[in-house]
């Protein structure tokens, strides 16, 4: 899929270096609509066509979305492991809280009857370009070979609409931008009826990526004793926030 990727000029696996052509600026700094709904599409596209049979080859994880279900509902009602994480008790009411509502959206999801598909892993609009080749997208380092769709679309949803980012020139530029992007991955993905499950998803797709980073970096040990990445706060503290998306 030569078109969904900046065109790479060069690989040195030994240092795990790569050289590409320029893919032009950071979605995020771009302020015409068509770039973002572009790499929306193009988003659904490479799910939908990648080869999954090959990225498993190539050791690429898969995440059923019936078993990332139970994972994130088990993961919330480990509450020593979430004080562990050095997430705040309001936080942890909060999700704890959900968990019913939780459920239930990832059961409303599963209804959808969408397979699990290649995920880029890590879709936010700071691992995507616009440039002369239009959008393209970068850093597939935690390429998944099967997920739910809407796992990478939710966590580019909370990204793009993060209270942080209010100034950002597209949310400036497009106040109904949350729709149109919605419209245009869903149309690409051929479900054009689900945006009320995809909005829903939101804060699945940030408990999903809690959970993956929680296997990875729980009983992770580097150069500095004691210390930790901390994408697992992160990302619950985003999921709390995003609740409200659910169905009452």
């Amino acid at each position: 899929m030569p078109d969904l990727l900046p065109p790479v000029l060069w690989v040195d696996p030994s240092s795990n270096s790569l050289l590409t052509l320029s893919g032009g600026k950071l979605l995020d700094m771009v302020s015409e609509l068509d770039a973002w709904t572009e790499a929306a599409r193009r988003l659904a596209h490479f799910q939908q066509n990648a080869d999954a049979h090959a990225l498993a080859a190539l050791g690429c994880p898969a995440f059923p979305l019936l078993e990332m279900a139970g994972r994130v509902d088990s993961f919330l009602a480990d509450l020593n492991t979430l004080r562990a994480w050095g997430l705040e008790e309001s936080c942890l009411e909060t999700l704890c809280a959900a968990r019913p509502a939780i459920r239930t959206a990832f059961a409303d999801l599963a209804a959808l009857n969408l397979p699990d598909l290649p995920a880029h892993g890590d879709a936010h609009p700071r691992n995507a370009l616009s440039g002369q080749r239009g959008a393209v997208w970068f850093d597939w380092a935690e390429t998944a070979s099967a997920a739910h769709p809407f796992m990478d679309m939710g966590w580019f949803l909370a990204f793009t609409f993060d209270p942080a980012g209010v100034e950002l020139p597209i949310r400036t530029a497009y106040p109904d931008l949350e729709k149109r992007l919605i419209e245009a991955y869903l149309s690409a993905l051929g479900c054009v009826d689900a945006a009320s499950l995809l909005s829903s998803a939101v804060p699945l797709a940030l408990l999903h990526r809690a959970v993956v980073y929680d296997a990875r970096f729980r009983n992770w040990e580097g150069t500095l004793p004691g210390w930790r990445p901390n994408f697992v706060p992160y990302y619950l503290r985003l999921a709390a926030r995003e609740l409200a998306r659910l169905p009452s």
